[in-house]
């Protein structure tokens, strides 16, 4: 398949995680980041978001430039013993669509607050005419411009599971313009045509 190719990641430490010294995570790190040198990936956000859910302490996204890249990567990971240290659960995806102005792909704020999500259509969705699809998005749009949030990235990923259709990211200024960004969805009928699961999460930083 050619890319670039998306790969939305949540993960949780296990034990041997927390059995490792802070020098001993430094170097895992570090070769993680030799790691995708040699696979030619970028990681384009990491956010730490145990704030905000009782299951996932991380969420990023990953892009490579073909799925052969994205195997390759898994596969040293695995070489290194990586999958001994976390539990995870990730989802590929193509950028949708490709030409979308919209993504930004970098985070642009320091102290942005960032919202992952996956969702499918409902069958209200289905039952819409493509007038009224395209009415919903630019509402769906407006809504996020007027919250001062911004798309980081969009994925049509129903092509690598059975239970989501696409998945994002979403960049706010604040937790206060998420909720504001949900209340206005809310009021718009916006989850009569999607459902799906979000979380919250701020830029992760090493020091």
């Amino acid at each position: 398949m050619e890319g670039p190719i998306y790969k939305l990641s949540m993960v949780r430490p296990k034990e041997a995680w927390y059995r490792m010294s802070q020098d001993q995570r430094n170097a895992y790190l570090a070769k993680i980041e030799d790691v995708r040198r040699e696979a030619r990936s970028k990681s384009l956000l990491i956010c730490q978001s145990l704030w905000s859910n009782e299951r996932w302490a991380l969420f990023g996204v990953e892009e490579f430039p073909d799925l052969n890249s994205l195997i390759k990567q898994t596969e040293l990971l695995f070489d290194m013993g990586h999958y001994h240290l976390i539990n995870g659960f990730t989802i590929l995806g193509t950028k949708w669509p490709e030409d979308d102005p919209t993504q930004t792909l970098r985070p642009t704020m320091e102290n942005s607050v960032f919202k992952i999500w996956m969702m499918r259509p409902t069958d209200a969705w289905y039952e819409m005419t493509e007038e009224e699809r395209n009415a919903f998005a630019a509402r769906s749009g407006k809504i996020l411009s007027d919250v001062g949030g911004k798309t980081v990235v969009r994925c049509a990923c129903g092509w690598s599971n059975e239970q989501w259709v696409l998945f994002g990211v979403e960049e706010f200024p604040s937790v206060e313009a998420a909720q504001r960004h949900a209340d206005l969805l809310v009021a718009d009928d916006h989850f009569r045509y999607s459902e799906g699961v979000s979380m919250l999460g701020t830029l992760w930083r090493l020091e």
